[in-house]
């Protein structure tokens, strides 16, 4: 929405992807069965940089609680 808000068109999305507009129009529509290329090319065209993952081993990683009770806590401030 921001990417919109700031002038961002269906059109000028297409043309960062190489993709038609009315094939972006069409992904945007409705939610799909996107692949893990098609949402990487949206959001690459969208924000029009590269998204770097970082990888982290799970077993060392603390558990984290992302269950919508945690979120709106934390948007909140109330302590868990």
């Amino acid at each position: 929405m921001e990417a919109q808000a700031a002038g961002l068109t269906k059109a000028e999305l297409a043309r960062r992807i190489g993709k038609r507009p009315e094939v972006v129009g069409r992904l945007l529509a409705s939610p799909g069965n996107w692949t893990l290329e098609t949402a990487s090319d949206l959001l690459l065209g969208i924000s029009g940089e590269e998204l770097l993952v970082e990888g982290r081993k799970v077993e060392r990683r603390p558990a984290e609680d992302f269950g919508p009770e945690a979120l709106l806590r934390e948007r909140l401030g109330e302590p868990e």
